[in-house]
């Protein structure tokens, strides 16, 4: 994935010039509980990921031609979701200083304080699914397909990147991925749908002209409904787990009960590290 996209390339390099560091030992106990590693992962720095490549290497050089591309599409090897996970570091050290315990929620939390750390929880989610979507924006095929299997989450078609390929082209790579990003954190609020006012309102935030958000109204709609394709029943319930891992003592939909957007808004500081984060797509 490292050759075929280059957002997969920025991903890894800012990683690791984090000091992250990628083994094929899983020494906190991921493949055993993912949730319940993340403050160790995150502590120490360190990503496990699936060696899938040696194995398969080592099987076509054994039985060359025997395996075409179709087979391995049709079982491919282990999963491998090392630059979801890099993804969430590099937002994790933007938006929580790279510090553990700034995950955590105190009781002694003012309701504002409680919403805009729960608002960067979930832009730190949002950045990884956004993450993912623009690194589809160009179709990939022989190894960067099968790859692509093993490392992505949720797989898009021609019509959402030719959304993404307009939203690049009217409003520049950094920008249109910002908008991938407040598209997921709707998903993240566990919005089923937006309005047009919704879609508007997110673009003004970004600084779209009226004149822009008009032209990209029918791109921005798709990205967005990709965004809220995804599984309710799962964002409850690794969220609610989540949440109560960190100390928040309310029940999560009603800490998901207020505007995304709204505090978005009064937040200078987000919506700086928001852009600053959306330049890896330039």
């Amino acid at each position: 994935m490292l050759a075929h996209s280059a957002l997969y390339r920025a991903l890894r390099a800012s990683a690791m010039g984090l000091g992250v560091r990628m083994s094929v030992q899983d020494r906190h106990g991921s493949g055993g509980w993912p949730l319940g590693s993340l403050r160790a992962l995150l502590t120490h720095r360190e990503l496990p990921y699936v060696d899938n490549v040696r194995v398969l290497r080592r099987e076509l050089k054994e039985a060359p031609g025997a395996l075409g591309l179709r087979d391995l599409l049709a079982l491919p090897p282990a999963a491998n979701y090392l630059a979801h996970e890099s993804a969430h570091v590099v937002a994790f050290t933007t938006w929580f200083g790279g510090s553990v315990g700034e995950l955590t929620f105190d009781r002694a939390l003012s309701p504002r304080a409680r919403r805009a750390k729960i608002l960067r929880t979930q832009l730190c989610e949002s950045f990884a699914n956004a993450s993912e979507l623009w690194a589809q924006i160009e179709p990939l095929s022989g190894p960067g397909e099968l790859f692509a299997r093993c490392g992505f989450y949720g797989h898009v078609g021609t019509l959402v990147r030719d959304a993404l390929h307009r939203l690049r082209d009217v409003c520049g790579a950094p920008r249109a991925f910002a908008i991938c990003v407040l598209a997921f954190l709707h998903g993240n609020f566990l919005y089923r749908r937006t309005t047009l006012a919704d879609r508007r309102r997110a673009l003004s935030l970004l600084e779209v002209t009226p004149r822009d958000a008009a032209r990209i109204s029918s791109a921005t709609s798709i990205v967005f409904r990709q965004a809220l394709r995804l599984n309710p029943a799962f964002l409850l319930s690794t969220s609610a787990v989540y949440f109560r891992q960190m100390g928040l003592e309310i029940a999560l939909l009603r800490a998901l009960d207020f505007s995304c957007l709204g505090e978005l808004e009064k937040n200078d500081e987000l919506r700086v590290q928001l852009a600053s984060l959306s330049e890896i797509a330039a």
